[in-house]
């Protein structure tokens, strides 16, 4: 996604701060870039797909001039599955530190408000082989499709497989009673979806 913008007045000092933050999160840190050009490309690992920003573009002086500050939106596109298959199950996180899987009950998909939610991926297909980190995002959007939360860890890819199988938790379950779907990427590429309720 690129933004590009004109001027009709040269400001005094061609510096611009360019300030996006993503809709419907209270939780997301806005982002603020700077740039003497008219011009900026949003780099795309920084961005949630299927997701709306509000962005502010102001000169860095804190000079005002016509029509800027500016603020606008744009939303992201959906992202491409991952080419890795998963057979995906969500679980009651145990209330402990350092659990694994063997520490996981029955597979369920209702919950409280106050339990925390474990997920569990089962590959299905052969798992890339990789060596380094990549970005894992897990994201909850309600019964509307509307994102409401997310989180972002980075995880050592070939350690995060054991027996082809990977488990991780969500930190916050949503505390409005009702549906919802645990959307999980790696590395911007929606690997799996899970649709779970939230009992009052």
């Amino acid at each position: 996604i690129r933004l590009d913008w004109t001027c009709k007045v040269d400001p005094a000092e061609n510096k611009w701060r360019i300030t996006y933050q993503l809709d419907g999160v209270d939780s997301a840190e806005p982002v603020s870039v700077e740039t003497d050009t008219a011009s900026y490309v949003f780099p795309s690992d920084t961005l949630i797909p299927n997701a709306s920003y509000t962005v502010t573009l102001a000169l860095v002086s804190g000079e005002k001039l016509e029509g800027y500050p500016s603020t606008l939106g744009f939303s992201t596109q959906e992202a491409e599955k991952h080419s890795l298959s998963v057979y995906p199950g969500l679980f009651l996180c145990p209330d402990k530190e350092d659990w694994t899987i063997q520490n996981l009950g029955a597979a369920r998909d209702t919950f409280a408000a106050d339990e925390k939610i474990a997920y569990v991926l089962e590959a299905t297909s052969d798992i890339p082989k990789n060596d380094g980190s990549v970005k894992l995002l897990a994201i909850v959007r309600d019964a509307d499709g509307k994102l409401i939360d997310f989180d972002e860890q980075s995880v050592v890819w070939n350690d995060f497989w054991s027996n082809k199988k990977a488990v991780s938790s969500f930190p916050r379950t949503p505390q409005t009673a009702g549906d919802y779907t645990l959307e999980i990427y790696v590395n911007g590429k929606l690997l799996t979806s899970m649709t779970f309720t939230v009992k009052a």
